[in-house]
């Protein structure tokens, strides 16, 4: 009985330590993490709009961000995904004034085509093909008589996927060069972005879908002035992302205060957190009780629609 409970108490003291130095590990290298992804998106911007003069304003986190010189909006960046052969390809793509495509980039990260075929879409010869086009001319040669792009030998799937991403994405965004807005549901970019797939098997039409290793939900919280969407992404009881509806994509809440918690920082303030502990969550000044809808939404949305899910 007494090496028993030596037993218990031994795994219990580990488990305490463990959970201890994991979270001293993850307080520390956060900040580092996120470092390093914002210069590694800024570069990768400046790849696809290259242009030292400029500079860029997120529209839709991790999607578009309009490109500025000066006071004057001069072009648009924007990241749209195709499913490719074995994974989601989203080139990151620079538009001019003129809808002229600039550059467009594809980073190897995260890409899993075919060795020697499909991940040649990441290099500079096919990628290079996409400067100064515009909408019509963004095919693969065989597919339509206006296109200018040539496929990739054996990998016509990833070819074509890259190219219609680009190209989708283009007409999507297009209105951004005339400062329009988003049409269509304005969650659609970023349940791809969340669940890591294109093809996700929805469960409740237009609120609950599952990819292979998670569930994405919406779900709604009344703010200040307006409701506010919440996108969630979340495995068993923690939220892995969230994606909080913009002033682009239909949310009024106060400029400059409420419309604040679309903001990367703010959004990432829920990775990887227990449900439970959303409250927890620290809010933005002066933009309480929008922040109190966001957390809302998300604690709302996993009562109602996660309780017999998993």
């Amino acid at each position: 009985m007494k090496n028993k409970i030596r037993e218990v108490s031994v795994l219990f003291i580990v488990a305490i330590v463990s959970a201890f130095l994991l979270s001293f590990v993850y307080k520390n290298t956060k900040p580092v993490i996120e470092e390093y992804a914002s210069k590694t998106l800024n570069e990768n911007l400046l790849k696809a709009f290259p242009d030292s003069q400029v500079h860029f304003e997120t529209v839709k986190n991790d999607t578009l961000w309009k490109v500025y010189k000066g006071e004057a909006i001069v072009g648009i960046v924007f990241r749209n995904g195709r499913r490719g052969y074995s994974s989601l390809i989203r080139p990151i793509v620079g538009v001019d004034s003129a809808g002229r495509v600039v550059k467009i980039l594809i980073p190897k990260e995260g890409l899993a085509e075919t060795p020697g075929l499909g991940m040649k879409v990441t290099e500079g010869w096919f990628q290079e093909q996409f400067s100064g086009l515009t909408l019509g001319e963004i095919w693969l040669r065989g597919d339509n008589e206006n296109g200018k792009i040539d496929g990739i030998t054996a990998a016509t799937i990833s070819s074509r996927a890259a190219t219609a991403a680009v190209r989708e994405g283009l007409e999507k965004f297009k209105c951004y060069l005339q400062g329009g807005v988003i049409e269509g549901e304005w969650y659609v970019d970023d349940l791809i972005q969340l669940s890591g797939v294109e093809d996700v098997e929805e469960l409740i039409e237009d609120r609950l879908w599952k990819a292979k290793d998670r569930f994405v939900y919406l779900s709604y919280g009344e703010g200040f002035i307006s409701q506010v969407g919440v996108l969630v992404s979340i495995w068993k009881d923690t939220v892995l992302a969230i994606h909080i509806q913009c002033p682009e994509e239909g949310m009024e809440e106060t400029p400059g205060y409420g419309t604040m918690v679309a903001s990367i920082e703010f959004e990432s303030r829920f990775d990887n957190v227990y449900i439970g502990d959303i409250d927890e969550v620290d809010a933005l000044s002066g933009a309480t009780m929008t922040c109190e809808a966001v957390k809302k939404a998300i604690k709302s949305g996993y009562e109602e629609l996660m309780g017999g899910s998993e």
